[in-house]
């Protein structure tokens, strides 16, 4: 990422002007932000030196349940409801401009298999439109995306400011992980100034229908989408390879009341697709694994930073860092 002239030149009354838009960018557009501004990190801290840098692809199962900090190098590219199609366009995006990895671990949740986010009118108005054809140019099955420019959320900055105010806060947003200053870690659900673990085992059992079964369970029935995703899989797996970075599948921990009401089929159709290609891939479900407490979650799937370190850990003892 270069210097914008705008920056480079600017006195001190654009540069304070520049800096009050960079952070009106950044909270207005975070999620855009960090995800451009993760991937141009990627390229930029691994294209020289040993290849031994990690790359992490995934959705907020990735977010919440990956502590980069364990590695020497590592990259989280994830962001909220990315599906499969679009961890491969981060991957790809950062391969092809240079950057250089030993391995990529892709954070899978079961739903993942069944997901296009393209397809769903009430999902791809944010995700796509607003973060992914805003970087990738690409709207997989979306025929007609809305057009969107991030720059727009800062219309009382003048325009000719705000390429440079993009730029700067992709600067701001640096090295930081997703959670920081600028996000909080918290849960997806409102627990009325309650943590998961002071929830009635009623109330958690609720919630983990509202998860397990009226969100990601309601996926199950898009067999095209599976059909589809089976090939964007095998092609992610195939090209990871043919660059020489080794593939591993995570499947982050759930909470038991999120794996009680989880349709069987729905965790049936990822083994799947992940034993079709057994040999090429390594594969770690942490849902078979009896170490994790109720403070290790936030909410039903998604973990607290000790639930994070401890995965992580995990991931650093069997592949490296």
């Amino acid at each position: 990422m270069g210097q914008d002239p705008m920056i480079e030149n600017a006195d001190s009354d654009q540069m304070q002007r520049i800096e009050h838009g960079a952070e009106l960018f950044l909270k207005r557009n975070y999620n855009y932000t960090f995800l451009k501004g993760k991937l141009e990190q990627a390229i930029r801290e691994s294209k020289y030196g040993e290849r031994d840098a990690t790359l992490i692809t995934g959705s907020s199962h990735a977010l919440y349940g990956i502590h980069e900090a364990a590695w020497r190098r590592a990259f989280n590219c994830s962001m909220h409801s990315q599906d499969l199609y679009y961890d491969f366009a981060c991957a790809k995006y950062v391969i092809e401009k240079g950057g250089r990895f030993k391995r990529c671990i892709i954070v899978l949740g079961y739903y993942i298999a069944y997901q296009d986010l393209s397809l769903s009118e009430k999902m791809r108005g944010r995700w796509v439109s607003q973060i992914f054809y805003p970087i990738f140019r690409d709207a997989r099955n979306w025929k007609e995306p809305i057009p969107f420019d991030p720059q727009s959320k800062i219309e009382e900055v003048p325009e000719n400011l705000r390429a440079a105010c993009e730029e700067r806060a992709l600067q701001i947003i640096g090295s930081l992980p997703y959670f920081s200053n600028y996000k909080k870690r918290r849960s997806m659900f409102d627990f009325k100034g309650k943590a998961w673990q002071e929830l009635s085992d009623e109330e958690k059992d609720k919630y983990g229908i509202a998860r397990a079964v009226n969100s990601h369970g309601r996926l199950i029935r898009h067999t095209e989408s599976y059909l589809e995703n089976q090939q964007v899989f095998n092609e992610y797996i195939n090209y990871l390879q043919v660059h020489g970075i080794q593939p591993i599948l995570c499947v982050t921990p759930f909470s038991d009341p999120y794996n009680k009401h989880l349709d069987s089929q729905m965790k049936e159709g990822l083994f799947s697709m992940v034993n079709a290609r057994k040999g090429d891939v390594s594969f770690v479900d942490f849902n078979n694994f009896r170490i994790f407490s109720e403070t290790d979650f936030v909410d039903t799937d998604h973990l607290s930073l000790d639930g994070s370190k401890k995965i992580s850990r995990i991931l650093v003892e069997i592949f490296g860092a």
